[in-house]
């Protein structure tokens, strides 16, 4: 351990820390003495991840008896760190591994979500070529193609910003903070009009927890081969995650939802007739010309709206998840990769949705052999969210702003509002009670008299009619099948 030794020199007495340097060996080999006026610390202070305040503090020579404790424990840093880098060079008998460029394990961590993402295919993919040491439970765990996009965008803007030459052993918490900060003050994708606009918090906080995936892809002892600083440090301090605007829970009334849901059943009408504007071999065209649209946006606003699902969860829900005699849904939940149970019916503080769990019954005798409980949309093996169907719904109901999150806040509030209490609520929808009491109950303006979502939201009409309506359709395919058959 360093400590503090005052010596007289040319007859002047200076404070010297003596410290001892595992790389130059045992015993005197590696003894080490520092002065603290006129020494080069930045070693030391590095080691100890001091602040810049601190480093400051120190810049001009330890004056004073705190400044010099501070200065020995830095430099107690720096022998457990010299103690750790000579033990790596044993194990490898070549230079240390924190020398790794930090592109390099990039790399190879995009490697490994390409494996990730071929796990489920037909053929069995090649392990990555180079492994620094991952976790199981990161590395053998399959993954959505739309994820992996998202991971590699942030990644590649990561491998844009890092400075040239940067090894893995230079990481710390001020140069994540640094990439952090150059992201949340960067433009983002363009704009509605055209111009790019700043990143919002969310898709800086996105970006943010994408790095933090890549860090935790490592095991421990890889972690310790690779970086000087614990891994788990980096982001405990100097980089949290950026907080939201301050706003109101925004939720939608009783008249949004109808005005969006009948926008939607006018957008699903076979014989609707668009105007279509284009530009085509320089020349502006306008024509009126009619549309068979195929995109469930009202089957998913429904399913949204009644159950209170995640965006993900409802696109993925299979019929083998839904027990229609009991009214129970069994949600794979994509956030946090468990499940959890949400009864329609049958709960002892009462009833959810017992109409929309008729439809439910509808819709599984008008599909029988479908796996999916929405649509697939053309010749996708699984159901998608409609997103330019979604906004041209928006549009013609007077720009709503109707929106898979919105309706998920909506449902949860609407519950609230029945008299079901916080902890319940956010037991169904998958989150904490204070996520739910600080970012989800809100008041509900317009709401309907009722004992049940449907009720409160104004949906029951908008339900019954699209079981009279599936159910006619069912009627009218038996007819035609029977008089083929004759």
């Amino acid at each position: 351990m360093a400590f503090l030794t005052r010596i007289t020199k040319q007859d002047r007495r200076r404070w010297m820390i003596e410290w001892h340097d595992a790389r130059r060996g045992a015993g005197r080999a590696g003894r080490r003495r520092a002065d603290c006026l006129g020494g080069n610390h930045d070693e030391a202070m590095s080691a100890a991840c001091l602040s810049p305040t601190e480093r400051a503090a120190l810049a001009n020579g330890a004056t004073s008896a705190v400044l010099r404790k501070k200065l020995v424990r830095c430099y107690e840093s720096l022998e457990q760190l010299r103690r750790r880098e000579a033990q790596h060079t044993r194990a490898l008998e070549e230079g240390p591994a924190y020398e790794t460029s930090v592109l390099a394990l990039v790399d190879a961590y995009l490697e490994l979500l390409s494996y990730r993402v071929e796990i489920d295919g037909p053929t069995p993919p090649k392990p990555p070529s180079w492994d620094p040491g991952w976790r199981s439970t990161r590395s053998e765990r399959p993954m959505r193609e739309s994820s992996k996009r998202e991971v590699e965008a942030s990644l590649r803007a990561f491998k844009q910003w890092i400075p040239h030459g940067l090894e893995s052993g230079q990481v710390t918490s001020s140069v994540i903070a640094g990439f952090i900060q150059h992201i949340s003050r960067s433009l983002g994708q363009r704009g509605g009009h055209g111009e790019k606009k700043r990143r919002s918090p969310r898709t800086v906080n996105k970006f943010r927890g994408h790095l933090r995936e890549f860090f935790n892809a490592f095991t421990r002892s890889a972690s310790e081969r690779y970086f000087r600083v614990d891994l788990r440090s980096i982001f405990f301090d100097d980089v949290e995650a950026l907080p939201e605007h301050r706003r109101d829970i925004q939720v939608h009334t009783p008249d949004e939802l109808e005005a969006f849901l009948e926008a939607a059943h006018e957008y699903r009408d076979p014989d609707r007739v668009a105007d279509i504007k284009r530009s085509r071999r320089g020349k502006d065209e306008r024509f009126r010309q009619r549309i068979n649209p195929t995109a469930p946006v009202l089957d998913l606003t429904l399913l949204l709206a009644c159950t209170g699902m995640r965006l993900s969860e409802a696109v993925e829900l299979r019929w083998e998840s839904c027990d229609l005699e009991t009214g129970v849904l069994r949600i794979h939940a994509q956030k946090t990769r468990s499940f959890r149970y949400l009864p329609l019916v049958g709960d002892p503080q009462g009833d959810i949705a017992p109409r929309f769990v008729a439809l439910l019954k509808a819709w599984r005798q008008k599909s029988p052999k479908s796996t999916f409980v929405l649509p697939v949309n053309g010749k996708d093996e699984s159901p998608s969210f409609p997103k330019g169907a979604w906004a041209a719904v928006a549009k013609n109901a007077e720009k709503s702003t109707v929106g898979p999150q919105g309706l998920r806040r909506t449902f949860e509030s609407a519950l609230a509002m029945m008299g079901f209490p916080a902890r319940l609520t956010a037991f169904w929808l998958g989150h904490s009670q204070q996520v739910a009491e600080r970012h989800y109950l809100a008041f509900v303006p317009g709401r309907k008299p009722g004992a049940t979502v449907e009720a409160v939201l104004g949906l029951t009409k908008i339900i019954d009619r699209e079981i009279k309506l599936v159910r006619s359709k069912r009627k009218i395919r038996k007819l035609e099948e029977r008089s083929e058959t004759a």
